[in-house]
């Protein structure tokens, strides 16, 4: 396997052999550490020294055990640098050329609050100065009606408030500074000058702190002499001053202008400020990106055949270009490449229209070995594209231009009419293209369920099926399946408890719901059970004395079933999983819906089983007399 399918995730990822040795890291796993990639992959250093951890990480532990991905833990972490923050980490076997070793996915979840936290602080900052500035314009407005008078009275203060404003300035993470008329700097600059504009601008000429080329220092004068004459208000001039400044660091410095006045209104200098706005534009330009996917998404599911015909078609002219004789072949060559920027642009690929259109701008230029290279990473960057489509849309969507989508009731009366003529075939029919294997159903609650246990501070492994494997009619079954989601939350909220409690009852940290299915006597029996705490009888009885319920003469099984009355609920208060009484009911409702029944039983200490026992109308006839009789 290629490790370097890897490079392009934006999730750190690691792969060690069985003494933790790590072979392989991408670009954020290296950031992670704070570490090069290079020096990482030549040293391969230990992973448990590239990055410390606030606990244990039972996968670690369990290496040679492990035969299938682990769950994901989250817990802190340290690099020696003294980076710190949480992760969730997973791992998994990885079979290589030289043997056994471990890829780790290293889900830094801190990130978006670290960002959240730094422009908080840096707003709030900005907000104290511009308050503390405004409080000092007012002194200063004050001083000025009886200046004469306050002069030696306010010469101490003054020096104070100049003070003040200097270390005001230093504070900020902004670089100010003021320059006259005849573009000279003055002295005061706040002290964040010297990283954003990589100088001590002091002194020295405004368009020398630009790094303005020597032609368009001339420019820059005579806008500065336009503004200083005031032949136009200041606001519509300072667009027209640079608007960034280059850095050797690639930051994005942001300059904004403002005028100085004196006391009688009249311009005397310049305000130059200078942010470090790299967070913000990176930030823009991710949000742009995320459009254009969203964007893509949607014209790649309004025009799915189109689109598979037009993928079909850019693999052959993708073949095309590996032609050795490139130079023989130009024009045949651009059109090829028009071609394809045409198409990429109409359904939103732009980074392959891009570099499309880069080679087509270059390409007569370049001697052939070049042409073949840009020809092949254009052609693996397609193919990485369609590997992305394929786990968005499908394994089988480059078939989609040979598909027909039909109307279910088309295919029903069509069925209907086959009935009488070949049963056997209508029975076949039914089974491989109108039914769903139950998996199927379930397979997003699966993943609800990984997201709410992060929520809880709980684990719980993957769905463990058991039994008969069955394919069920949606027309039929879909509604059930459906409200089978309120289980699955009880067995979250009420059933699993959380990995402390868990390890303090004996049990392993992570819960674990099963899914039985059986065919018995064209009945489908569907158990779901978690492993958790069960249910108090006794609970159940004290909500039932509250709501003025006769309980008395049942059952302790007896009254474990009332969680399928309407509104009842053991929960004191209503919470995002549970609490309205609602989830048990509405499953017994489509069971009896179906001629069916729900019923639970339960194990103190040892979990919850959920039995939902429903015909199996599996075949197209049967189905079609139940609607007959219903």
């Amino acid at each position: 396997m290629d490790l370097k399918v890897f490079d392009s995730l934006l999730e750190p990822v690691f792969v060690f052999n069985e003494k933790l040795a790590v072979v392989y890291c991408n670009e954020p796993a290296a950031l992670i550490a704070d570490q090069s990639l290079r020096k990482i992959l030549r040293a391969a250093p230990s992973f448990i020294e590239l990055v410390s951890f606030s606990e244990s990480i039972v996968a670690l532990k369990e290496l040679t055990q492990l035969s299938d991905a682990s769950p994901y833990q989250e817990v802190s972490f340290m690099t020696p640098s003294g980076k710190s923050g949480r992760a969730q980490i997973a791992i998994q076997p990885l079979e290589l050329q030289s043997g056994t070793h471990f890829l780790c996915f290293f889900r830094d979840v801190t990130l978006e609050e670290t960002l959240q936290k730094k422009y908080r602080g840096e707003l709030q900052q900005k907000e104290d100065v511009i308050l503390e500035l405004q409080k000092a314009k007012a002194q200063l407005e004050d001083y000025s009606k009886n200046l004469e008078k306050m002069v030696e009275e306010r010469t101490s203060e003054i020096q104070k408030l100049n003070l003040l404003m200097k270390g005001l300035l230093d504070s900020l993470a902004q670089g100010f500074l003021v320059f006259d008329l005849s573009g000279q700097i003055l002295k005061v600059t706040s002290k964040s000058c010297h990283r954003l504009l990589e100088t001590e601008p002091a002194g020295q000429p405004i368009w020398k702190v630009l790094k303005l080329a020597p032609e368009k220092v001339e420019g820059f004068k005579k806008w500065l002499l336009t503004v200083s004459g005031e032949m136009l208000p200041f606001e519509d001039l300072a667009p027209l001053a640079p608007p960034t400044l280059p850095h050797s660091e690639n930051l994005e410095i942001s300059l904004q202008y403002f005028p100085l006045r004196d006391s009688q209104k009249q311009l005397i200098g310049v305000v130059m400020v200078a942010s470090d706005i790299t967070d913000l534009v990176r930030a823009q330009k991710q949000s742009q990106a995320d459009r254009e996917k969203v964007e893509m998404i949607l014209k790649i599911l309004e025009h799915k055949s189109r689109m598979s015909r037009f993928f079909a078609e850019s693999n052959e002219l993708m073949a095309s270009l590996q032609n050795p004789q490139v130079k023989e072949h130009t024009s045949e060559i651009l059109r090829t490449l028009h071609t394809l920027k045409g198409g990429f642009s109409t359904f939103g690929f732009a980074s392959l229209a891009a570099e499309v259109h880069h080679i087509e701008s270059h390409f007569p230029n370049w001697s052939e070995i070049q042409s073949l290279r840009a020809f092949q990473d254009l052609k693996d960057e397609f193919e990485t594209t369609q590997e992305e489509l394929s786990q968005l849309l499908g394994a089988h969507w480059k078939n989609e231009q040979n598909m027909v989508e039909i109307p279910r009731a088309n295919i029903e009366t069509f069925l209907t009419e086959m009935e009488t003529k070949a049963p056997p075939l209508v029975e076949l029919f039914q089974e491989t293209f109108l039914s769903r294997e139950l998996k199927e159903f379930f397979a997003p609650f699966e993943k609800l369920v990984c997201h709410l246990s992060q929520q809880e501070n709980k684990t719980v492994l993957p769905f463990l099926y058991e039994g008969e494997p069955v394919k069920l009619d949606p027309e039929m079954y879909s509604n059930l399946m459906s409200s089978c989601v309120h289980a699955f939350r009880n067995a979250l909220d009420h059933g699993i408890e959380s990995r402390e409690e868990r390890l303090a009852c004996g049990k392993p940290a992570e819960g674990q719901i099963r899914i039985h299915t059986e065919i018995l006597k064209d009945q489908l029996i569907l158990e779901i059970s978690d492993d958790g705490r069960g249910i108090q009888a006794q609970k159940i009885r004290q909500k039932l004395e509250q709501a003025g319920q006769a309980h008395h003469q049942e059952t302790e099984e007896q009254v474990i079933q009332h969680v399928f009355d309407s509104q009842f609920s053991t929960k004191d208060q209503v919470t995002e999983l549970s609490g309205r009484g609602i989830g048990m009911d509405a499953i017994r409702a489509e069971a009896q819906a179906l001629g069916g029944t729900a019923s639970v039983r339960t194990q103190l200490g040892k979990g919850t089983t959920l039995t939902i026992q429903v015909p199996y109308l599996q075949s197209f006839k049967k189905r079609l007399k139940s609607l007959q009789s219903a």
